[in-house]
């Protein structure tokens, strides 16, 4: 493991906070995730990933290694976990209720996200 990495008994997996470019491929949103997440562009300069959660599912833990721009078509209550297990964000405390579409910008982290609504969650 890398000099500044610590390591998480929740769920055996460790959570990164070196340089992103260290951090292990087979926890990429695409590899380690691929139910959810797939590529809809990538080239030398940006990653365009496409993003979908069913009804009440839960993503495997991965990262997303750069720094991420969402756009989502529809939302609902979710619920997102960073890799140490830790509530990073749950809709349901918001003011109001998410609507899509929305855009949302991300730094670089190793999570988890889970849906708790009865429908669809749906990134591009």
């Amino acid at each position: 493991m890398a000099e500044g990495n610590t390591t998480s008994t929740n769920q055996q997996v460790q959570y990164f906070t070196g340089n992103p470019a260290d951090w292990p491929k087979e926890q990429d949103a695409v590899v380690s995730a691929p139910g959810n997440h797939r590529i809809l562009l990538e080239n030398e300069s940006v990653r365009v990933p496409g993003v979908t959660f069913g009804p009440r599912e839960t993503a495997p833990v991965h990262h997303h290694q750069w720094p991420i721009v969402f756009y989502i078509h529809t939302a609902g209550d979710f619920i997102g976990l960073e890799g140490a297990g830790n509530v990073i964000m749950d809709t349901r405390k918001l003011p109001a209720p998410l609507k899509g579409p929305l855009t949302m910008y991300k730094e670089p982290k190793l999570c988890t996200g889970s849906k708790i609504g009865a429908c669809a969650l749906r990134h591009k």
